[in-house]
């Protein structure tokens, strides 16, 4: 029977070790995966001032033939390509918001497992 018992214990800390290690690398892939998608979140927002402020100085400065030198012609494409960054952004966010949710649960039972130890 204490065979049996150090048997479960060691399974238990088996299976401890490698819950621990799945919440490690799934927190990990998070990160990496959260990074760039804020990153271009915050591009298309930048862009979207930068493109908008830009309409804005070409029309009050042409006699209001609405900038059409270079890519600013092309201003609504370059503005929905901007709001379309940031919707399917926050569209990537709201995906991995389960998968945040499972690494909180899993250090919340890490954290209890050590306070019963």
């Amino acid at each position: 029977s204490i065979s049996m018992a150090l048997l479960m214990d060691n399974e238990r800390n088996v299976a401890r070790i490698q819950t621990d290690q799945f919440r490690v690398a799934l927190a990990d892939n998070l990160h990496q995966l959260k990074n760039p998608v804020q990153a271009l979140r915050t591009f298309g927002k930048l862009l979207d001032r930068k493109i908008a402020m830009n309409y804005v100085v070409n029309n009050s400065t042409d006699g209001g033939t609405g900038g059409r030198s270079g890519a600013i012609g092309n201003t609504p494409q370059l503005l929905e390509l901007a709001e379309n960054m940031m919707v399917q952004s926050e569209r990537v966010v709201d995906l991995l918001q389960p998968m945040d949710s499972l690494v909180a649960s899993l250090e919340q039972k890490e954290e209890e497992q050590k306070l019963q130890e």
